[in-house]
């Protein structure tokens, strides 16, 4: 490992172990007693309680702006500005609009209300069910915590891993999950682009590690720390390989921007979350090479707006989910009449 890369590494470590002190000395209620942030919250809290939402989530707010900074932070001190996701920020391209979008929707709360909107809560209501009659709970036999977080870590990353390959090779839940690859730059806010249908189908993904292990929320919570900043960094514009460490236990930026990149040969590859060992296990590796774009092929997105692009998604995802399930002739009557403008992806 380079001596650059060591220090990113060694950065990367330092921030995850200081946020985690943060967190969970509750910094946040220190911040909260400057003026400006207490009025600030307060007229967010007003807006959810007039919208009927219920109470709005400050913890979720602080972690997700916080983050974000230090991430932020760590790829400048390694980029420089010209090259930073900061500055691109500023520039406000079209496909930096849509990841900022994504970025306010889910660090002010709004995410997870329209995915469970947009699915009538089929998803939310179902995976409750699921969690609240099947619990297993196996995690209350390990008493040591640092092995209960290590022991939930993994296989929660496995169960990542697991969902990102399926919808990577399902041509129907790909159509959702194009949106997130649809970035044509890789930057620290497209972490967050994703649909939000995308997210509910994940939750049967997610509920796997609770029923199976149980744990408290802290532990989980611990975890979405770590995993979220380290998340943010490889999609930031660092390309490091980050040697040893990279090729064979984290994934690294070099690693993330291959599984981004629009290179046929690099399709379906290095699809892990956290641990890069997951893919050379099972023979999604790909190892480091230059990576000169980014994004999907004949790209529909990033065009006509956020919310064209969230439509577009859904309905290639329909489109493609009804020709699996209907006979040919019905769906085609379906499609061909109700939509006659089709779209460059509209070949199943």
């Amino acid at each position: 490992m380079r001596t650059s890369e060591q220090r990113e590494v060694s950065a990367l470590v330092l921030f995850l172990t200081l946020t985690l002190i943060l967190n969970n000395s509750r910094i946040k209620n220190l911040q909260s007693s400057v003026h400006f942030m207490e009025s600030f919250l307060a007229k967010i809290k007003s807006v959810y309680v007039s919208m009927g939402l219920g109470q709005f989530n400050s913890t979720h707010l602080y972690f997700m702006v916080g983050t974000t900074l230090g991430v932020f932070l760590i790829e400048m001190l390694f980029t420089g500005w010209d090259k930073c996701a900061l500055k691109r920020v500023f520039q406000f391209e079209k496909t930096t609009r849509t990841d900022l979008t994504f970025w306010l929707l889910e660090t002010f709360n709004f995410y997870n209300i329209i995915a469970v909107t947009i699915s009538f809560g089929i998803c939310y209501y179902l995976v409750g069910v699921i969690q609240k009659n099947f619990a297993i709970n196996l995690m209350v036999k390990v008493e040591n915590q640092l092995l209960a977080f290590a022991l939930i870590y993994i296989i929660s990353d496995f169960k990542n891993y697991v969902r990102h390959y399926i919808f990577h090779r399902s041509n129907t839940l790909w159509q959702l999950h194009q949106l997130h690859h649809s970035a044509t730059d890789l930057n620290i806010l497209a972490r967050q682009r994703g649909h939000f249908l995308e997210a509910e189908i994940s939750r049967f993904f997610d509920v796997i590690p609770l029923i199976l292990l149980g744990a408290p929320v802290y532990t989980y919570f611990a975890i979405k720390v770590v995993s979220e900043a380290h998340q943010m960094l490889v999609h930031s514009s660092l390309t490091s390989g980050w040697g040893f460490l990279g090729k064979y236990i984290i994934v690294s930026p070099a690693a993330h921007r291959i599984h981004h990149s629009i290179d046929e040969k690099h399709y379906n590859k290095n699809l892990g979350s956290t641990f890069i060992f997951w893919d050379r296990l099972f023979k999604t590796y790909h190892p480091d090479v230059p990576v000169y774009e980014i994004g999907i092929p004949e790209n529909p997105y990033n065009r006509k707006g956020y919310v064209h692009d969230i439509f577009l998604s859904m309905y290639l995802f329909y489109k493609n989910l009804v020709i699996k399930i209907l006979p040919r002739k019905w769906s085609q009557k379906l499609f061909v009449k109700n939509f006659p403008k089709t779209t460059i992806f509209d070949e199943v």
